[in-house]
């Protein structure tokens, strides 16, 4: 085992690349009632189900409580084995003695600070397309002049829960990638993150909160977030952890 001491340097883009995106989500969300058009008021023919996209009709009408507890509970599942998995698998290599203790550490913090960077840029990239095409939720559609009022209701595309569910199993993939885990941990995770978006995506549209193409357009950009910023750390995460002997 090669015995070394690691540390974190972190640059200055770094802290930049997790603290705008938390300021910036959190100003948008707080410009909603601003920036957000109650259009199904003041416009009601621009609510009719019969102008909704085909496939989007289709599945209207489902408004179950069940379902939207359950997506809630896919969406919690989805982020907890994205912040966790990657640190059991270095713990299982310092227990293997791949790598010693501190870089096991600094690796595990490394991939939880990339997670979070994920998490954040993509609440900017979901909460920004919200606030440009502010489209109601389906069941607005049902009663315009009673759920038009409210600005959170023009939050339909895209869905956040589908965004974060496969940002974080696609984030989770690959830093089990770039971690170089065994092929048939990567198979599981695939297939598993998989299905919890998908998961969570229909039970989204089954609690009445969002339409089929919400979550497709949320899957995809909550993807693009993780390979982004995956490509960018994959280039740069060798400066951020570095090694020197021990003394």
């Amino acid at each position: 085992m090669n015995q070394s001491r690691a540390r974190i340097t972190l640059k200055k883009w770094e802290i930049a690349l997790t603290l705008a995106p938390a300021l910036i989500w959190y100003v948008l969300v707080r410009l909603r009632s601003t920036l957000i058009s109650p259009h199904c008021i003041e416009k009601p023919l621009s609510c009719v189900a019969d102008q909704v996209f085909a496939l989007d009709r289709f599945f209207m009408g489902s408004e179950s409580p069940q379902a939207d507890a359950h997506s809630f509970t896919t969406q919690y599942t989805a982020a907890w084995l994205a912040f966790l998995i990657p640190v059991a698998l270095q713990i299982v290599y310092w227990l293997l003695k791949k790598i010693d203790g501190k870089r096991a550490f600094y690796q595990s913090c490394l991939d939880i600070l990339i997670m979070i960077q994920v998490t954040l840029w993509n609440g900017v990239v979901t909460e920004s397309i919200r606030l440009t095409v502010q489209r109601a939720r389906p069941f607005v559609y049902k009663d315009p002049s009673q759920y038009g009022v409210d600005p959170a209701h023009y939050t339909s595309f895209v869905s956040g829960h589908s965004s974060f569910a496969a940002t974080a199993g696609l984030a989770l993939v690959l830093t089990l990638i770039r971690r170089q885990a065994p092929r048939w941990l990567l198979v599981f995770f695939c297939l598993s993150g998989a299905a919890i978006a998908i998961s969570t995506a229909a039970f989204r549209v089954m609690a009445g909160r969002h339409f089929v193409t919400d979550t497709i357009c949320g899957a995809l950009s909550g993807c693009a977030v993780a390979f982004v910023l995956d490509r960018l750390h994959t280039k740069r995460s060798a400066a951020l952890l570095t090694s020197e002997p021990l003394a």
